[in-house]
């Protein structure tokens, strides 16, 4: 499962946030809704963070896999304008992509 790391290693455990149960069951509904076709490989990945958090074993992080993209671009920022499409990456308040990758 995705989560975003809030507090670095300490003692060999991390804490990790979660996305909310009901932010996952609404964009687990969108993403089987024939109508939102179009974004499913939005809806494939959460994007908000703001569930419950965990600590965990720093040896139970698969460090070898990437963040998930923001879009299908290269350029891989947050917010950032896309000229072919006119759309930006952007979600949320967040200023940063999270993930282990970055």
């Amino acid at each position: 499962e995705l989560g975003l790391i809030v507090e670095e290693e300490k003692e060999g455990y991390v804490v990790i946030q979660f996305e909310k149960a009901e932010d996952e069951a609404e964009r687990l509904a969108l993403y089987q809704n024939p109508r939102k076709r179009k974004i499913r490989g939005w809806l494939r990945y959460p994007r908000v963070f703001e569930g419950k958090k965990q600590r965990i074993q720093v040896n139970w992080i698969q460090f070898n896999r990437p963040p998930p993209k923001l879009c299908g671009c290269n350029r891989q920022e947050w917010g950032h304008d896309c000229p072919c499409s006119g759309i930006s990456c952007g979600r949320g308040t967040s200023t940063k992509v999270w993930g282990v990758g970055q």
